[in-house]
Formats: structure tokens, sequence, C-alpha cells
């Protein structure tokens, strides 16, 4: 890195990207030199850049901009928005994009901020078009009243970002809640009954979601367990439209890398929209039963062998039959002896 002791400290202040960053202190006098009104756009939570020309040296201070917005809940000045519509966002690394995508959903109080600086400077085309895609896509008119899944989505996020602090993983929780609906883009439709439906949208969404994803990241285990969150986030809300048995709830926690950031998902989708569905509770008493079940003694291979089996073509059928008990709550003792009773018909009946 070239370094110049002769530029001066306004010359190098006129270097940064933003007039808050280009502030500067006298360690010995504890002066503040304050060359582009900093200090006024600091009070007055203004982000404005410095010069037309430095700025443009780097398109990642475009990203920048929206997420230093969302991170402090501050403005972008009117002259550095229309800079940025000019600037071209393709020729950044998705390592780098990655990075400040990262910062808006896990350090913003509000990361719908950072996407709607993005939608108001055309910024959203090339890193983001699947949530592009989204905006004016209608949804339901009675169970969504806040509008289009664009506006869904930004409510769902900024939700998230209140209790993402409870995520096994934040990054993937936030990740799934912005990808959660782009599945409806290509599945919504009028039905009969006059309502926008969007039957299948969360399978109809993974492939959208898997390219979107594989723009950005690198970390396989990451995209899996979005991808596995998103196939499951209409589940909860059938479980708890239906009043769904334990072992019903059971069998969708065990689908889940992650039950509780399932539970965490879905009571966001349900609380990012106009009328609010409250189901969280209801689901958390569910994984409370689910992981006290799934914390007690049950029937394993060895179990089988210890009582006189021998692997053949249909043990995988008795552990089966087995795990089944175990979702349904029965103890191990109680399980070991129906699933010898199960293995004695099929022998039975080969």
């Amino acid at each position: 890195m070239d370094v110049n002791p002769f530029l001066g400290e306004k010359n190098a202040a006129k270097r940064r990207d933003f007039t808050i960053n280009a502030l500067m202190k006298e360690t010995e006098t504890g002066k503040v030199l304050d060359f582009f009104n900093g200090l006024a756009d600091l009070q007055n939570k203004i982000i404005r850049h410095i010069d037309d020309i430095s700025f443009q040296e780097d398109a990642l201070r475009v990203l920048r901009a929206c997420q230093f917005a969302a991170r402090f809940d501050f403005k972008i000045s009117t002259e550095t928005l229309e800079l940025c519509k000019l600037i071209p966002l393709e020729k950044l690394s998705k390592e780098r994009v990655f990075e400040e995508l990262k910062k808006a959903l896990l350090m913003s109080k509000r990361p719908s901020i950072f996407f709607e600086n993005l939608r108001a400077i055309n910024g959203l085309d090339f890193w983001f078009t699947e949530l592009k895609d989204t905006i004016g896509v209608p949804q339901h008119e009675e169970k969504h009243q806040e509008g289009d899944v664009w506006k869904h989505i930004m409510m769902v996020l900024d939700e998230a970002a209140k209790i993402r602090d409870k995520s096994e993983n934040p990054l993937a929780l936030m990740l799934s809640c912005l990808c959660h609906d782009f599945g409806k883009v290509v599945c919504s439709e009028k039905g009969k009954d006059g309502f926008t439906h969007s039957y299948k949208h969360e399978e109809l969404g993974l492939p959208l979601i898997e390219n979107f994803l594989g723009g950005l990241i690198n970390e396989r285990r990451l995209g899996k367990l979005v991808l596995n969150l998103v196939s499951l986030h209409q589940t909860p809300n059938i479980c708890y439209n239906n009043l769904s048995s334990i072992k019903a709830t059971n069998k969708m926690f065990v689908k889940a890398i992650s039950p509780k950031d399932l539970v965490l998902l879905s009571s966001c989708d349900n609380r990012g929209k106009i009328p609010q569905k409250n189901i969280e509770s209801f689901l958390l008493d569910r994984l409370n039963i689910y992981n006290e079940i799934m914390s007690k003694p049950f029937v394993q291979g060895k179990d089988l062998i210890a009582s006189g089996l021998k692997p053949d073509k249909d043990f995988s059928k008795l552990l089966q039959f087995a795990n089944k008990n175990r979702l349904a709550g029965v103890n191990k003792e109680t399980a070991l002896k129906q699933t010898l009773a199960y293995y004695k018909e099929l022998k039975k009946n080969s």
C-alpha cells in the first residue's frame, strides 16, 4: 500500500467516502477536523458523499451507503442517491457484496431500509433480481392486507431483526426471511373465490432461492439450512390452523435442520403482515414437547439386536416403525415391545 506523508489532512479526508467518515481528531489537542461538514451530517443523521469523482472509484460504496442507512437509521442525501443511480454494481465480487448484505441483515434494527434504498437507486437489478421480482406481486387480499410480496418481505425482515439473537443461526434465519416468498412470483393467481392464492410457493421458490444464494455465497451448509427452513415454512401455519396433534408437529420438527429457527421464521412470517397472527406460543409449546420427547431413551438398532434379531431386509422398516412410536411419545419399553410384535407380523406375512 502506497503512503503519501505529504498528502495533507484535507486531501486525505477528501478520499473518504462520506462526510461522517472524513472527520478527524488531533490526538494531542483533541480538536476535531471537519473539512466537509461531517459533524452537521452526523447530528442530522445524513449520509452524504464527499466527491463525485472519487466516490465512483469503488462501486461498493453504494452498498455501504445503504447498509449504513439501515444500521444507523440515517437518511441518504438526495445528491448521493442520484449519484448512486449512475454507478453499476455488476463488477463487484460476490464476496464483497455478501459482506455488506450480512451487515445489513445482522446489524440493523430495520434491514428493510437497506433494500428500500437499493430499490430507490435501481440497485436491485443484478445481485437481487429474485427479490426485485416480488415488487407488485399480489397476495391474498384478506390474509395479506399490507400489500404486495415485497412489502410483506420487508415487514418480515424487520420483525426478524427483533428476535434474531434468539436464533441458532441468525444469518440463516435472516436469509430465510428474505427468500421465503420468492416462489409467489411464479405461482400467484386469482382463485375462483376471488382471492389471490400462491399454492406450493414454498416448494416452487426453491430453485429461485438456490440461484439467488449461489450468486452470493460459497457456504453450502448455510444454503442447505436456508432451503430447508423455507421448504417447511408453511407447515407451522397448517399445524396451528388445524390444531394438529403432537405427533404431527413432531413430524414437522424432525424434518427441520433447526426446529427452533423454523419456529422463529414462521413467527416472523405471521407478524410481518396485516392482520397479524401470533402462532409463536403454540409452536414453542410444541417445540418444548418435541425436545423433551427427543431427549428420552428410544429404540435403536442395538436394542433390536440385543432382543435376538439379526439385521436383514426388514431392519429399516423396524427402525422406521420404532421412530414413529418415538415421535408419538411412546416410551422406550412399550415401543420395543410393539416393534418386536411388528417384526413377528412381518415375518408371518413374508
